[in-house]
């Protein structure tokens, strides 16, 4: 809800479908990659990295000992990795991060898809090509999940803060999944919100220049964590 250029609350549906509406002296963005605000003022927009992801569950026993422990396990390939997530009760997380380039034009490269290719036939060839995924979890693994395909996984916005809103974690940049640093940035920043905004709350003032504080530090760790990205991506090519 907008009075002007100020966010002043939220509408919602109920279980029967009637219309909520929500006041606030805030709102907090927690939406996650539908960055509801931020595509409503048109602020975020597409990282120059171009990478996607394809990715699906699968039932399968973890053969890997480290998966066995509960760890993450990745292998890198050219400018791209797989991933296997145990996510308990023989459930797998199996993926593959590649430039989109790569996906797009498998003629030009060998991890890309190829022209007849569905999205769950490349998962499953790439899967059958590269060691981890292979040897990772038992080879009577099934899909119980439909295959995604994301776009350009990594995004950022214009700002972070405005006048009666912030955004949290997701909703205001993702740049990759290799660190794992989204589930830092959700944590961290919604922390720091909070605490500025039980500031504001004493002070009864919550004009957005107690928050600069905030778009500076997010905006901080964003350029840290794309240089320790780009640093994995330049590894996976040497």
């Amino acid at each position: 809800i907008r009075e002007g250029d100020r966010v002043v609350g939220v509408t919602a549906k109920d279980e029967h479908g009637e219309r909520l509406e929500f006041r606030a002296k805030m709102v907090f963005d927690c939406s996650g990659a539908r960055a509801v605000i931020g595509n409503m003022l048109k602020i975020r927009h597409a990282s120059p990295q171009k990478r996607c992801a394809v990715y699906a569950h699968y039932r399968a026993r973890a053969l890997d000992e480290d998966l066995q422990d509960g760890w993450i396990v990745a292998q890198m390939f050219p400018n791209g990795w797989t991933w296997l997530i145990p996510l308990g009760d023989d459930l797998m997380s199996v993926g593959v991060v590649l430039e989109t380039e790569r996906y797009q034009q498998p003629e030009t490269f060998p991890e890309g898809k190829r022209a007849d290719e569905s999205p769950e036939q490349y998962l499953d060839r790439m899967i059958e090509s590269k060691g981890l995924l292979e040897s990772g979890m038992s080879p009577d693994a099934t899909r119980v999940s439909d295959v995604r395909v994301t776009g350009n996984v990594g995004y950022t916005s214009d700002r972070f803060i405005g006048e009666g809103w912030a955004l949290i974690g997701d909703a205001a940049y993702f740049i990759d999944p290799c660190y794992s640093s989204g589930v830092h940035l959700a944590l961290s920043s919604a922390e720091l919100a909070a605490d500025i905004f039980l500031r504001c709350h004493a002070e009864g003032d919550y004009s957005p220049r107690h928050f600069r504080c905030y778009e500076k530090k997010l905006r901080s760790t964003e350029k840290a964590v794309t240089k320790m990205v780009d640093a994995f991506y330049i590894a996976s090519r040497n």
